[in-house]
């Protein structure tokens, strides 16, 4: 199987440069340090990285939570339940992986080891899977990269299943690619591929769409449609029977009643932590466990919300390279920025999509299917389910990158007449938006379109060197702003977690009085159902509703909660107090707006909130408030003589009837609700392992 990657030209670049030039064969220049040399020295660098990050605490992730509430919930002989609800939320394997762990040792510390270790040998596969379509230099900068990537490296200190589901699915690639070269040992390569295809559905839902990606490996670089290639398509047959099939069979076990779908819904095990607009600005994951989430709105039609996720596309790749420009999505006039730099890397990786065609290179056509599925099918954009393919994506982009200021798609005169091709869709895409759908989504889109080919143009009509120049300037300009971003990232979550208070850095201190009030709760203890928490709460200047406090409730109390209306949520009202009383509540547990608003470890200073929000500000709140409540008993005793009488006139005088009945003798029974504010304990770095274990 042949070698490929892109290397930087020493010589001057004609305006037609050969494609030899552009992809030379790295066989006869093999880097001299041999390849497990150059990974284990990669595997150290990230190692050192995730370590530096460890502490022994909680780290509130929300899924995560969920996870290990399940977990313990199977440990503790309940079975398979949330919140006291058996639930289908999530495949059993991460939560059974966990519960094994805890038999072992039920702390935090535990969990890091597993999810450091699956990260590390995921980034291990993932060096050989590019050493096959890249230099060794470009695949261990490539690996680097990806594991410095602020949605990489947090998957190492969350108790989130992506970091062991990407190292089932990383060696499964790697699998498939040696199948393909036909290696010695195949029989046992294809029956190990066909139990990680089992093992990845396990783990994750999201493994039903990575027969997209192994059965293009399994295709690389042949002529698919040749008889030659049938032995290949059997095992693509297989890959796609194992998948499916155990996905369905583990559904099937999963599948709850009606009733029992109800009562998820109603503890929180659900996946709808949606914002109350689904826009690019949206923060929030997936809207529920469906293989197919597309329907109409009220404001859009089926075909208008695909639209819109097909624009919107961007940001999956702007907020996986830059998290930064998740953040400003928070501020609409900046939530475009994202889009349009996404689509940027979009249409870079769309020229590597062109010449792996060309080449026969397949995998980056099932990499590419992946990415639409995701990008179509998901409401809004969440970039951590990218993370099981980032590293294809960096290649693509670098390798993009430079196939179009340097690859040879015909002359200069086809250039210009593309260009000119472009701007007149971008104009007639900008007429009928602004006249029809009276919206700019697409537009951004197609102006984006012509800033690039322009670019290219203006590159390639400048002879010489110009076109190598402008390509290495705008790799090394994505490579350090990944570098930059991400580094500083990192660097601030290195500070937050190795300080001496760990909940009152991390978020801003978002998670310290929660951590405070389950404490006081358990020392309270508190029984099931007595909790009761608000799912809705503000910040960003927007009332969305999550259900991270149900979550983080459950697994720091270890006892089953309540959730109250959202139109109650805030200081305790008359119908929330009716309804605990009906439901036996004794304690509330509510988020107070964030004010000023949080970003991350942060919060935004006064002055520059209150230019974005164009308005006064009120005073500083945030962070959580638990209260008491008081349902107190006392009898009223029946008055003296009836006091219900009825009155009527007769012939102009005033007649007086009294009731027959007796009057009543038992005395009545009045209830007095109360409610008051906890006091929270002082409390630092608690817990490190988990409650009620």
């Amino acid at each position: 199987m042949s070698l490929h990657s892109i290397d930087s030209h020493r010589t001057a670049v004609a305006l037609k440069p050969s494609r030899a030039s552009v992809f030379p064969n790295i066989s006869a220049a093999i880097d001299a340090a041999p390849d497990s040399k150059l990974c284990a020295a990669v595997l150290f660098i990230v190692g050192v990285l995730y370590v530096a990050m460890y502490n022994p605490f909680w780290v509130p992730s929300g899924d995560g939570d969920l996870y290990v509430a399940i977990a313990r919930s199977i440990v503790q002989g309940e079975g398979y339940k949330f919140n006291g609800q058996f639930v289908n939320i999530c495949p059993p394997g991460w939560p059974l992986i966990i519960a094994g762990v805890m038999l072992i040792s039920p702390t935090f510390t535990a969990f890091k080891i597993v999810t450091i270790v699956s990260m590390l040998v995921s980034l291990g596969a993932w060096f050989f899977v590019l050493r096959r379509v890249a230099s060794g230099r470009t695949a261990a900068g490539v690996v680097l990269l990806t594991g410095i990537l602020v949605h990489v490296y947090s998957l190492t200190f969350w108790t989130h299943s992506e970091a062991v589901y990407c190292a089932i699915s990383t060696l499964s690639l790697l699998l498939a690619m040696q199948i393909a070269e036909r290696k010695p040992g195949t029989p046992w390569r294809i029956a190990l591929l066909i139990v990680l295809c089992a093992a990845g559905v396990f783990v994750r839902w999201a493994a039903f769409i990575q027969p997209a990606v192994l059965c293009a490996a399994l295709l690389h670089e042949s002529r698919f449609w040749k008889i030659e290639s049938f032995k290949r398509w059997l095992v693509c047959g297989a890959v796609c029977l194992a998948t499916f099939a155990t996905f369905f069979a583990v559904r099937r076990a999963l599948e709850l009643t009606p009733q029992q779908e109800l009562d998820q819904r109603e503890a929180g095990a659900v996946f709808d932590d949606v914002s109350s607009a689904p826009r690019a600005s949206a923060t929030a994951d997936s809207k529920k466990v469906d293989m197919v989430n597309v329907a109409a709105t009220k404001d859009r039609s089926v075909a208008g919300e695909l639209i819109r996720r097909g624009v919107e596309s961007g940001t999956w790749l702007s907020w996986l390279f830059w998290q930064p420009f998740r953040f400003a999505a928070a501020v609409p006039a900046l939530a475009w920025i994202g889009v349009v730099v996404g689509w940027i890397g979009i249409f870079a990786c769309s020229a590597k999509l062109i010449d792996a065609f060309r080449r026969r290179q397949w995998l980056w056509w099932g990499v590419a299917a992946y990415v639409a599925a995701l990008c179509i099918n998901w409401p809004n954009a969440n970039p951590r389910y990218l993370v099981p393919v980032a590293p294809l994506l960096l290649l693509a982009a670098i390798q993009g990158t430079k196939l179009l200021f340097i690859g040879s798609i015909g002359a200069i005169s086809r250039d210009r007449a593309i260009l000119f091709a472009v701007i007149a869709l971008a104009m007639v895409v900008s007429i009928f938006e602004a006249i029809v759908i009276k919206r700019f989504e697409a537009t951004m889109v197609a102006w984006t379109l012509v800033t690039i080919w322009a670019m290219r143009y203006w590159s390639r009509s400048g002879g010489g060197d110009r076109p190598a120049h402008v390509a290495r300037f705008m790799v090394g300009a994505f490579v350090a702003s990944i570098v930059l971003v991400n580094g500083a990232l990192y660097a601030i979550d290195v500070r937050v977690a190795r300080s001496s208070d760990f909940y009152n850095r991390y978020e801003a201190g978002f998670n310290d009085d929660l951590v405070k009030a389950c404490y006081q709760l358990q020392q309270s203890h508190v029984q099931d159902a007595e909790l009761a928490v608000a799912e809705r709460y503000v910040n960003l200047g927007r009332s969305r509703k999550s259900k991270y406090a149900v979550r983080a409730a459950v697994l720091l109390t270890g006892k089953s909660v309540q959730t109250i209306r959202d139109k109650w949520a805030g200081e305790p009202k008359a119908e929330l107090l009716r309804w605990a009383q009906r439901r036996k509540v004794q304690y509330y547990l509510d988020q107070r707006p964030n004010v000023p608003w949080r970003l991350w470890h942060f919060v935004l200073p006064r002055e520059l909130n209150q230019k974005l929000v164009k308005e006064p500000l009120g005073e500083d709140s945030g962070g959580w408030v638990l209260y008491k409540i008081s349902i107190t008993t006392f009898p009223v005793l029946p008055p003296s003589k009836p006091t219900n009488f009825i009155q009527e006139t007769v012939g102009g005088n005033l007649k007086i009837e009294w009731p027959t009945a007796p009057l009543a003798t038992a005395p009545a029974t009045e209830y007095r609700r109360t409610v008051e504010k906890v006091a929270l304990p002082q409390l630092k770095n608690w817990p490190s392992r988990v409650p009620g274990m």
